[in-house]
């Protein structure tokens, strides 16, 4: 009976599995010219995961606003006012509709990126044997 406590939790232990890293961000770029285009993309789920959005809006200038293609289910729009201010992007899943403010992380001439990531510890998750 000595061993059916270790061997129970080391059964237990190989019966655990880590599930993978969550993830939600929104990043992208913007070129002002002529004409000025923001591109976009969406992760929500796990780490790896294909985008839910991502695309690119051409526009005559700033201020600029448009849409970027989404998978079913999701929607993104955005609009970007001045060269060295966020975006603000409105983001619709099934359950809900979000309004984010995208940093502007920096621009180089006419180009600037945009973004944020949040990451989220992975669940553990039991396997029944």
């Amino acid at each position: 009976m000595k061993f059916t406590s270790p061997l129970l939790l080391v059964s237990t232990l190989l019966l655990t599995s880590v599930s993978g890293e969550g993830i939600f961000a929104i990043t992208g770029s913007g070129t002002v010219g002529s004409p000025t285009s923001v591109t976009l993309e969406v992760q929500n789920g796990n780490v790896g995961d294909a985008p839910t959005c991502s695309g690119t809006v051409e526009t005559a200038g700033l201020p600029a606003s448009g849409t970027i293609p989404c998978a079913a289910g999701y929607a993104l729009s955005f609009t970007w006012e001045t060269e060295d201010g966020p975006i603000s992007a409105t983001y619709t899943t099934s359950q809900s509709t979000f309004t984010y403010n995208v940093p502007n992380n920096g621009c180089d001439g006419d180009t600037c990126q945009f973004g944020f990531t949040d990451l989220f510890p992975p669940k553990m998750r039991r396997f029944v044997a």
